[in-house]
C-alpha cells in the first residue's frame, strides 16, 4: 500500500476496512463530516475517538527484507576477478482500493493519471484482484549475474522477499580461492500495462 501503518476498528480487518489516518478512520466508522475535524490535530482526534467511545487499532508495517542484492570480488595480486551483472528492474504505484467490482480505473490519482497505477479490485465472489492501468510501469525485478575470481574473494548477499507471493530468498555467502559463480534471478510481482514501451529504457 506505501503506508507505515494503518487504523481500523476490527482486530483482522479485510480490504475495506484500513483507513490510512485516524481523521479517514473517523470519516468512515462514525456519523462525524470533515468540517466537524477540520484543524484538528492528531491528539485532538484521539480525543474525539475517545468522547465517541470508539475503540481502534494502529498497526504498523514493517518491511519482511531489506530488499538488497549486493556482490563483490576481489582478486588477489598477481590474479584476476570480474563481475558482470544485466539488472532490469521497476516499481509502480499504488492507486488504491476500487471497492466496486465494475469499477473503471480513475481519472486521476494524486494528480497523476490514474493509468499509471496499480489497484486491488474485488470479483463478483469479493476475492481480490490486481488491476493495472495501460500505463503501469510493473513491479519487478531481474538479474543475470556473473562473478569469476583465479584467487581471491567472492562474496554475495542477498535479502528480497515478494509481498505478493510470500517467496523469501536469503543467502550471505562467501567464497576464498578460485571461483565462478552465475546468477539468474527473476521476480515478477506485476507485469506491466498494455501500454508500457517493452524496452522503454531505450528512450533515454
Amino acid at each position: 500500500m506505501g503506508w507505515d501503518s494503518y487504523w481500523h476498528v476490527v482486530p483482522n480487518p479485510g480490504p475495506n476496512q484500513v483507513y490510512r489516518s485516524l481523521y479517514d478512520l473517523l470519516l468512515a466508522e462514525t456519523s462525524l463530516e470533515a468540517s466537524d475535524l477540520a484543524g484538528l490535530s492528531a491528539s485532538e482526534l484521539r480525543d474525539v475517538a475517545h468522547d465517541l467511545g470508539l475503540a481502534y487499532y494502529v498497526t504498523r508495517l514493517e518491511g519482511l527484507t531489506d530488499q538488497i542484492w549486493a556482490a563483490q570480488v576481489e582478486a588477489d595480486p598477481g590474479f584476476s576477478g570480474a563481475l558482470q551483472q544485466d539488472f532490469e528492474a521497476a516499481y509502480g504505484s499504488f492507486g488504491g482500493y476500487l471497492e466496486d467490482p465494475d469499477a473503471d480505473i480513475p481519472g486521476s490519482v494524486d494528480g497523476r493519471s490514474g493509468e499509471d497505477f496499480w489497484y486491488f479490485q474485488p470479483d463478483e465472489d469479493g476475492y481480490l484482484d490486481i488491476i493495472t492501468g495501460e500505463d503501469y510501469v510493473g513491479n519487478y525485478f531481474h538479474i543475470d549475474q556473473f562473478a569469476r575470481t583465479s584467487q581471491g574473494t567472492t562474496k554475495r548477499y542477498i535479502d528480497i522477499s515478494s509481498p505478493f507471493s510470500g517467496t523469501y530468498l536469503y543467502e550471505d555467502m562467501v567464497i576464498t580461492g578460485r571461483s565462478e559463480v552465475t546468477d539468474e534471478f527473476s521476480m515478477t510481482n506485476i507485469e506491466p500495462g498494455e501500454m508500457v514501451v517493452d524496452m522503454w529504457y531505450e528512450l533515454f
